[in-house]
Order: structure tokens, then C-alpha cells, then sequence
């Protein structure tokens, strides 16, 4: 067909951070935080968010985040003064072949207890391959790091990707939200197909 194309569906990206951060991608700066996009090209960035505080001195994050076209990752990260009292996670949906939904939880630190729906799934890094559609609390712990809580959609026909940075128990935390202040940080976030 003379003339025809087909244009795959934009990759969408969110981000939120606690305190706000300038965003750059592929070292462009691009905005600030709370960020939204649904102009992506699918497949491989470089993320850095550079955290803004008069007050306190903040570590930056960076990190290479996989987009996928039609789908729309979520980033939520919470700076500390250094990587130890840092915590976040990245969420997206990756299309498998398969007509089930299914669960990926990669952490850092490894070996980090995951529970589902308040049932133990093992530990991380961590497959699940056939897990219900709908909405999910999934707890990640570890003695001596703050649990995080995320709750997130399952979709049939896609791998729902978890990836949680746990922050070290204990360490001055010194960005302001009563979320740290406690033993979970809760999150509701929902990557879902555009």
C-alpha cells in the first residue's frame, strides 16, 4: 500500500517525587516533577532526577527505565541525604504472549520477602506467572529496611514489573512526608495500557 504507514502507539511515562525534582531524559531537561508524558518513543531511557531543596542536601537518582508503546510506566521516587535513606519504585506493564496476568518484583536489596494480597510469594528477585486481573497490594520487606506497600492493576495479557529501591530503618530520614515517619510507605499507582 503506496502512501500507508503504521505508527506505533506512544510510550507514556509519569513520575512523582518527594521533595520535586527536575527531570532530564537522555539529558535533556525536560520539566519537573509531578512530570507526564504521553509522547514517548518505546524502548530505553535515561532517566536522572535532581532532587530541589534549599534546606537539605539531596542525592540525585538515575537510572536507565525501559517504556513501552501503549503503555504507561510510572516512577515515584523519595530523596534522602544519601542512597541508603532513598526508597521508590518503578512500575510498568511489558505485553507477554501469554492471555493471563503475571507479576515481576525485583528489589534492592535482593533477597527482599514479597507478599501478595498478604500471601508470601518468596523472594526477590521474584516471577509469578499466573496471577488474578484486578487490583493487587504487594509488600516488599526486609529486616533492617522500610516495608514499602504498593498497590497496582494486573492486566490480563501483560507482566505487571515492580521494581522497589527499599530504604535503610533507621537512617535520619529528611524529606518531609509522615509516610517515612512510619514503618511502610504506602503507594497506589496503576501503569495500565494507553
Amino acid at each position: 500500500l503506496s502512501g500507508c504507514s503504521f505508527k506505533k502507539p506512544s510510550a507514556a511515562l509519569q513520575i512523582k517525587t518527594i521533595p520535586d525534582a527536575n527531570v532530564l531524559i537522555d539529558g535533556k531537561l525536560l520539566g519537573k516533577t509531578p512530570y507526564q508524558t504521553s509522547s514517548l518513543q518505546g524502548g530505553e531511557l535515561t532517566i536522572k532526577l535532581i532532587p530541589e531543596s534549599d534546606t537539605q542536601s539531596l542525592v540525585s537518582w538515575e537510572g536507565k527505565v525501559k517504556v513501552g508503546s501503549g503503555v504507561l510506566t510510572l516512577i515515584e521516587r523519595e530523596f534522602g541525604s544519601g542512597e541508603g535513606d532513598s526508597s521508590g519504585q518503578i512500575l510498568t506493564l511489558e505485553k507477554t504472549k501469554s492471555k493471563d496476568a503475571s507479576l515481576s518484583v525485583i528489589s534492592d536489596p535482593d533477597g527482599t520477602l514479597v507478599k501478595l494480597d498478604g500471601e508470601s510469594k518468596g523472594f526477590a528477585p521474584l516471577v509469578v506467572d499466573k496471577i488474578s486481573e484486578g487490583d493487587h497490594e504487594i509488600v516488599v520487606s526486609k529486616d533492617g529496611f522500610v516495608e514499602k506497600i504498593v498497590n497496582a492493576k494486573a492486566i490480563a495479557g501483560y507482566k505487571l514489573i515492580v521494581n522497589v529501591k527499599l530504604a535503610q530503618s533507621g537512617l535520619a530520614n529528611v524529606t518531609p512526608t509522615p509516610t517515612l515517619a512510619t514503618t511502610s510507605a504506602t503507594t497506589t499507582t496503576t501503569p495500565t495500557p494507553k
